[in-house]
Protein backbone atom coordinates (compact mmCIF):
# COMPACT_ATOMS: atom_id res chain seq x y z
CA UNK A 1 0.00 0.00 0.00
CA UNK A 2 1.23 3.38 -0.74
CA UNK A 3 2.38 5.75 1.48
CA UNK A 4 -0.36 8.54 0.11
CA UNK A 5 -3.61 5.98 0.58
CA UNK A 6 -2.26 5.21 4.10
CA UNK A 7 -2.68 9.04 4.78
CA UNK A 8 -5.89 9.26 3.62
CA UNK A 9 -7.17 6.23 5.49
CA UNK A 10 -6.09 7.60 8.35
CA UNK A 11 -7.71 10.45 8.08
CA UNK A 12 -11.20 9.04 7.15
CA UNK A 13 -10.94 6.12 9.48
CA UNK A 14 -11.60 5.90 12.86
CA UNK A 15 -9.05 5.83 15.76
CA UNK A 16 -8.63 2.34 16.81
CA UNK A 17 -7.46 0.54 20.22
CA UNK A 18 -6.90 -2.63 21.72
CA UNK A 19 -7.59 -2.30 25.53
CA UNK A 20 -8.26 -4.59 28.35
CA UNK A 21 -10.98 -2.89 28.98
CA UNK A 22 -13.62 0.04 27.93
CA UNK A 23 -12.52 2.22 30.94
CA UNK A 24 -9.08 2.33 29.65
CA UNK A 25 -9.75 3.05 25.89
CA UNK A 26 -12.07 5.88 27.34
CA UNK A 27 -9.47 7.58 29.19
CA UNK A 28 -7.55 8.60 26.37
CA UNK A 29 -10.54 8.91 24.02
CA UNK A 30 -11.21 12.36 24.84
CA UNK A 31 -15.20 11.15 24.74
CA UNK A 32 -16.07 12.89 27.75
CA UNK A 33 -19.72 14.00 27.30
CA UNK A 34 -20.85 10.44 28.08
CA UNK A 35 -17.85 9.06 29.68
CA UNK A 36 -19.77 8.39 32.58
CA UNK A 37 -22.75 6.31 31.06
CA UNK A 38 -20.67 4.24 28.86
CA UNK A 39 -18.75 2.59 31.67
CA UNK A 40 -21.72 2.16 33.23
CA UNK A 41 -22.90 0.75 30.05
CA UNK A 42 -19.92 -1.19 29.64
CA UNK A 43 -19.85 -2.60 33.67
CA UNK A 44 -23.07 -4.08 32.72
CA UNK A 45 -22.19 -5.66 29.34
CA UNK A 46 -18.56 -7.01 30.57
CA UNK A 47 -18.81 -9.37 33.45
CA UNK A 48 -16.29 -10.69 36.00
CA UNK A 49 -14.90 -12.81 33.01
CA UNK A 50 -11.59 -12.70 31.11
CA UNK A 51 -12.62 -10.24 28.53
CA UNK A 52 -10.72 -7.09 26.00
CA UNK A 53 -12.16 -5.01 24.01
CA UNK A 54 -11.12 -3.57 20.44
CA UNK A 55 -12.31 0.21 20.52
CA UNK A 56 -13.03 2.77 18.02
CA UNK A 57 -13.65 6.65 18.26
CA UNK A 58 -13.29 9.46 15.92
CA UNK A 59 -9.43 11.42 16.15
CA UNK A 60 -11.85 14.52 15.16
CA UNK A 61 -14.57 16.17 17.78
CA UNK A 62 -14.27 12.84 19.60
CA UNK A 63 -16.24 14.31 22.16
CA UNK A 64 -19.24 15.12 19.37
CA UNK A 65 -19.31 11.89 17.71
CA UNK A 66 -20.06 8.13 18.26
CA UNK A 67 -18.11 5.64 20.62
CA UNK A 68 -17.83 1.87 19.76
CA UNK A 69 -16.33 -0.73 21.40
CA UNK A 70 -16.31 -4.35 20.48
CA UNK A 71 -15.57 -6.68 23.99
CA UNK A 72 -15.02 -10.16 23.36
CA UNK A 73 -15.76 -12.24 26.79
CA UNK A 74 -14.88 -15.68 27.69
CA UNK A 75 -17.19 -17.77 29.63
CA UNK A 76 -17.23 -21.42 30.98
CA UNK A 77 -19.33 -23.11 28.18
CA UNK A 78 -18.91 -20.32 25.51
CA UNK A 79 -17.43 -17.31 24.06
CA UNK A 80 -19.22 -13.93 23.33
CA UNK A 81 -19.08 -10.91 21.51
CA UNK A 82 -20.46 -7.55 22.49
CA UNK A 83 -20.68 -4.58 21.08
CA UNK A 84 -21.29 -0.87 22.59
CA UNK A 85 -22.24 1.94 20.24
CA UNK A 86 -22.68 5.45 22.17
CA UNK A 87 -23.46 8.96 20.62
CA UNK A 88 -24.02 12.09 22.58
CA UNK A 89 -27.35 13.85 21.25
CA UNK A 90 -29.11 16.86 21.22
CA UNK A 91 -30.27 17.13 24.21
CA UNK A 92 -27.39 16.87 26.47
CA UNK A 93 -27.86 13.14 26.75
CA UNK A 94 -26.63 10.28 25.32
CA UNK A 95 -27.94 7.82 22.97
CA UNK A 96 -27.07 4.03 23.10
CA UNK A 97 -26.95 0.29 21.52
CA UNK A 98 -25.08 -2.80 23.05
CA UNK A 99 -25.83 -6.04 21.49
CA UNK A 100 -24.67 -9.32 22.46
CA UNK A 101 -23.90 -12.45 20.53
CA UNK A 102 -23.20 -15.68 21.65
CA UNK A 103 -23.65 -19.06 19.78
CA UNK A 104 -25.67 -21.91 21.66
CA UNK A 105 -25.19 -25.60 21.52
CA UNK A 106 -29.10 -26.43 20.83
CA UNK A 107 -31.67 -25.21 18.02
CA UNK A 108 -33.00 -22.45 17.87
CA UNK A 109 -36.49 -24.52 18.52
CA UNK A 110 -35.12 -25.57 21.57
CA UNK A 111 -33.34 -22.38 22.97
CA UNK A 112 -37.04 -20.48 21.86
CA UNK A 113 -39.20 -23.30 23.51
CA UNK A 114 -36.58 -23.21 26.82
CA UNK A 115 -34.41 -20.73 27.71
CA UNK A 116 -36.39 -17.70 26.12
CA UNK A 117 -40.06 -19.46 26.40
CA UNK A 118 -40.90 -16.05 28.97
CA UNK A 119 -40.71 -13.78 25.82
CA UNK A 120 -43.03 -12.98 22.70
CA UNK A 121 -42.11 -13.97 18.71
CA UNK A 122 -43.00 -10.78 17.07
CA UNK A 123 -41.99 -11.96 13.82
CA UNK A 124 -38.88 -13.41 11.12
CA UNK A 125 -35.98 -11.70 9.64
CA UNK A 126 -34.79 -13.71 5.93
CA UNK A 127 -37.07 -16.44 6.22
CA UNK A 128 -35.19 -17.91 8.91
CA UNK A 129 -34.01 -15.33 11.90
CA UNK A 130 -36.72 -15.28 14.86
CA UNK A 131 -37.70 -11.92 16.13
CA UNK A 132 -38.11 -11.97 20.12
CA UNK A 133 -39.43 -9.52 22.44
CA UNK A 134 -37.75 -9.58 25.47
CA UNK A 135 -39.54 -9.03 28.84
CA UNK A 136 -36.68 -6.52 29.26
CA UNK A 137 -38.07 -3.29 27.60
CA UNK A 138 -36.20 -2.31 24.72
CA UNK A 139 -34.52 -5.49 23.98
CA UNK A 140 -35.01 -7.77 21.64
CA UNK A 141 -33.65 -11.09 20.95
CA UNK A 142 -32.95 -12.64 17.07
CA UNK A 143 -32.05 -16.18 16.89
CA UNK A 144 -30.52 -17.93 13.66
CA UNK A 145 -29.96 -20.89 13.07
CA UNK A 146 -26.09 -22.37 12.49
CA UNK A 147 -24.87 -25.60 11.71
CA UNK A 148 -27.31 -27.09 9.92
CA UNK A 149 -30.08 -26.33 12.81
CA UNK A 150 -27.23 -28.06 15.17
CA UNK A 151 -26.97 -24.65 17.02
CA UNK A 152 -28.26 -20.84 16.92
CA UNK A 153 -26.77 -17.94 16.84
CA UNK A 154 -28.44 -15.75 19.75
CA UNK A 155 -28.45 -11.87 19.50
CA UNK A 156 -29.40 -9.74 22.21
CA UNK A 157 -30.19 -5.89 21.45
CA UNK A 158 -30.71 -3.13 23.16
CA UNK A 159 -31.55 0.33 22.51
CA UNK A 160 -31.58 3.17 24.39
CA UNK A 161 -32.73 6.75 23.69
CA UNK A 162 -31.57 9.61 26.50
CA UNK A 163 -32.23 13.05 27.58
CA UNK A 164 -30.65 14.38 30.28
Amino acid sequence: MNRFLLLVLSVVLPFPALANSVSDAVETSGFNQCKGQLNQVAGDVITQRAHASQDAWSPVNPDQRLYSALIAQNHPNESTQSTITMVPNSDGGCDFVTTHTAVWDKSCAEARNTSLRQNKQVGVLADRTVVIESFIQGQIIFLTPVLNDRACMVTERDVSFSTR
